[in-house]
């Protein structure tokens, strides 16, 4: 009995010996649940892109057009020109007629609409220069005529070149010769014989006319400059030839 047990307990371990060499067969993983893994990323390849980012500078913004300028109210510059009767000039300010940029045709005229110009930065041109026109020092005066290139700031007007021949132009002398056909203390008539208005009969005012104890009588000829202002001539001088 002994021995049958013995041999049953030696075919037992054999058993267990083949089984224990015996080749394991792959096992089958199954899907793992991720949803309480935590995946750690590297700070160098999320957090250094992040920072890298929002420390780029922004571009700066694009300067202006090559060429342009802007004043003060930050819009373009724009330049103008224009003919103009110098009035005065008092330092770096120049007084004229831009309404009426040629001589004037009476005493006076346009100083109720004269406009100021800032000449301080001007570049100064005169042209026409000959042996009865010299190169003159400063040829923007009283009674020339000027071309102006300007700009305006905030309502002021700037000079950036004037132009002018440096000639003077005061007012217009218009003369004139004829009959005395009338004579009042304020006014003579004369027909025109000769120089402007001739063939007309016109009316001349002596409000003006210094007459040095000169006595006018109708039918006498009479040489007279005079000027004109809103259609009326006023006389400035009298003389018989």
């Amino acid at each position: 009995m002994k021995k049958q047990f013995a041999a049953l307990a030696g075919i037992c371990c054999l058993i267990l010996l083949l089984c224990s060499c015996a080749p394991k067969q792959n096992a089958v993983e199954e899907p793992t649940d991720n949803s309480n893994t935590t995946q750690v990323v590297p700070r160098s390849d999320s957090a250094d892109s992040e920072d890298s980012e929002e420390n780029t500078p922004a571009p700066e913004s694009e300067d202006p057009p090559n060429g342009s300028t802007e004043d003060d109210g930050g819009s373009g510059v724009e330049e103008h020109t224009a003919e103009a009767y110098v009035f005065s000039v008092e330092g770096d300010t120049m007084y004229v007629d831009l309404e009426n940029p040629g001589p004037r045709n009476y005493p006076g005229e346009g100083e109720d609409r004269k406009v100021a110009f800032d000449i301080s930065g001007a570049e100064v041109i005169q042209t026409d220069i000959s042996e009865v026109n010299p190169e003159r020092g400063n040829p923007v005066r009283t009674a020339v005529i000027v071309s102006i290139d300007y700009h305006t700031v905030n309502g002021e007007y700037i000079a950036d070149k004037i132009t002018t021949d440096g000639q003077e132009h005061f007012f217009t002398v218009y003369m004139s010769k004829g009959d005395i056909t009338a004579v009042s203390e304020t006014q003579i008539t004369v027909n025109v014989t000769e120089g402007d208005h001739a063939g007309e009969t016109s009316a001349f005012d002596l409000t003006e006319w210094d007459p040095v104890g000169r006595v006018l009588t109708v039918g006498e000829s009479v040489d007279i400059s005079y000027y004109t202002k809103e259609g009326v001539h006023y006389v400035m001088s009298i003389a018989v030839p």
